[in-house]
Order: C-alpha cells, then sequence, then structure tokens
C-alpha cells in the first residue's frame, strides 16, 4: 500500500509563531499567533484580517496566545476557547477562556476565563492544548513551567491533562 503524494502550498507568509488553527470552513481558518497574541481570520485565497485581542494576554519565551479549539457547537454559536499567558501586576499564569465569533466573522471578543491559575514563570515551558473529548468534555493539556516537579505535584496544573467537563455557553 503506498500513501498519497503529499502536496502543500504557502497561503500566507508574515506570521509569527503561529500556533494553532481551525477551520471554521472549506475556505476559512482562525489561527492564532503566539507573540502578537492575536486570533485571526486566514482564507485559503491567502487573505487574513485580526479578529481578536484581548488585555492582559501575555506572551514571553514559549508563552503567550496558544491553542485554539472550536466548540463542539461552533457552527450554531460561534463559540472557541483558547489557551493563553496571563499578566496583571504581579499575577502571572496561564489561562483557558472562551471567545465568540460574531455571525459577520469579523471580531471575536473573549466572553469568560474558564481555568485560571494554571502555573507560569519566566515564560518556558508554558506550553498549552485544547481538545474536546466524548460528550463535550474539553481536555487541556499543559507545560510545566520549567519546574520539573510541578508534573508530580497533584494541587499542580503543570506538567499535565486535565479533565475540564462539559462546557456550555451558561458556565
Amino acid at each position: 500500500l503506498r500513501a498519497a503524494p503529499l502536496r502543500a502550498s504557502t497561503v500566507l507568509t508574515g506570521l509569527d509563531h503561529p500556533w494553532d488553527i481551525a477551520f471554521v470552513s472549506s475556505s476559512q481558518f482562525l489561527f492564532t499567533q503566539r507573540d502578537r497574541r492575536t486570533i485571526s481570520l486566514g482564507t485559503t485565497g491567502g487573505s487574513t484580517r485580526v479578529v481578536g485581542r484581548a488585555r492582559g494576554i501575555w506572551a514571553s519565551g514559549e508563552t503567550g496566545l496558544m491553542a485554539l479549539e472550536l466548540a463542539p457547537d461552533f457552527g450554531r454559536t460561534g463559540t472557541f476557547y483558547t489557551c493563553h499567558g496571563y499578566r496583571s501586576g504581579a499575577t502571572k499564569d496561564v489561562r483557558v477562556a472562551r471567545w465568540h465569533l460574531n455571525a459577520a466573522r469579523t471580531r471575536a471578543r473573549l466572553t469568560k476565563t474558564i481555568v485560571r491559575g494554571l502555573p507560569a514563570t519566566s515564560g518556558r515551558h508554558g506550553g498549552c492544548a485544547l481538545a474536546f473529548g466524548p460528550g463535550g468534555a474539553l481536555y487541556i493539556g499543559t507545560g510545566d513551567a520549567a519546574v520539573g516537579r510541578n508534573a508530580q505535584r497533584l494541587r499542580s496544573g503543570g506538567g499535565k491533562v486535565e479533565y475540564v467537563g462539559e462546557l456550555s455557553n451558561r458556565d
């Protein structure tokens, strides 16, 4: 059995640490740029526009605006989730947030922080991944914030895959 040949083509250039992508239609996709702290809408035709940015999103090292995952009911609600570094004064952590993309797909706004307090230090090992599982449960994979013991500490959210549970737009 031979695999079909893979063909690749460049759709967008000039990006700065693009981190995650989710197709919202056959020709449009949302994507995050970690260091620019933006959510953009791209098209397979090569155009792009920024649709979301929120105050407090922090980027340093391997932390910034990272994961992006469409809600299971995205087609009906325009709801999606991101994972990002956050800083306000002395508070520095990694968070998961719910966003809403308007029907015209011209603007996204952060509507609620779902999880806060995931560990962050200098920005090293701040990675984050999101995935929906059976029944609409959200799972979060986190970096260890460059503290190797975080993965072994039960009270730390670092270096783990965490189960958030089923989410609704009312949470």
